[in-house]
C-alpha cells in the first residue's frame, strides 16, 4: 500500500470523515521531495495557480506574478513533465490531484500569500467579473489590498447589480 495512501487513511481515520484542513507535515514533505527538481519560477507559479483553484490560466498567474507568458508557460510544462499539472487547453492547465493543489497552496504563506491574493483580486477586478472570487482574494489579501482593488470591488458590484435590473 502507498505511503501516501496510509497517512491519508490514518488522517482521516483520527479526525472523521469530514477533514478539511492542511495536509500532515509527512504528506507535505513526501510531496516536496517530489518536487525538488522545481525551479524557483515554476514554484512561485504553482503556488499562485494554487490561489485560483484547481484549474490554472497562464495569463492569469503571469499577471499576479509579473512574470512573461512564456515562463509562465515554461514552469507549467515543466510541472507536468513531473505530473503535477495536465494541459486543459491552450495556456490552460489544471492540477493533476487536488493533493498538488493543496500543497501548493499551503507552501505560500505570510506577506507573500497576501500579496498575491492582491494581485489577484485587483486581476479579476480589472475584468469586473466572478465578484465571490473578488471579495475572496481581497478578504485573504487582508492589509495587502489598496483602495483601487476595493474601489474596483464596488465597481464591479455596481455593474452587476445594473445587469440584474437591481439599483
Amino acid at each position: 500500500v502507498p505511503l501516501l495512501t496510509i497517512e491519508l487513511a490514518s488522517l482521516v481515520a483520527s479526525a472523521g470523515p469530514s477533514w478539511r484542513g492542511p495536509l500532515p507535515d509527512r504528506t507535505q514533505r513526501l510531496l516536496s521531495a517530489r518536487t525538488s527538481g522545481l525551479g524557483g519560477t515554476a514554484c512561485a507559479a504553482l503556488e499562485v495557480a494554487a490561489l485560483f483553484g484547481d484549474r490554472v490560466d497562464e495569463g492569469d498567474v503571469a499577471a499576479v506574478l509579473g512574470f512573461t507568458a512564456s515562463e509562465v508557460e515554461i514552469a507549467c510544462s515543466d510541472a507536468a513533465a513531473l505530473g503535477i499539472l495536465e494541459r486543459a487547453g491552450a495556456g490552460r492547465w489544471r492540477f493533476a490531484h487536488a493533493l498538488w493543489r493543496e500543497h501548493f497552496d499551503a507552501r505560500l504563506t505570510g506577506e507573500a500569500r497576501a500579496r498575491a491574493h492582491a494581485g489577484a483580486a485587483r486581476l479579476l477586478g480589472d475584468r469586473g467579473t466572478d465578484l465571490i472570487a473578488i471579495a475572496l482574494h481581497a478578504q485573504q489579501a487582508g492589509h495587502a489590498i489598496d483602495s483601487t482593488v476595493r474601489a474596483l470591488a464596488l465597481v464591479a458590484g455596481g455593474r452587476a447589480a445594473l445587469a440584474d435590473g437591481r439599483t
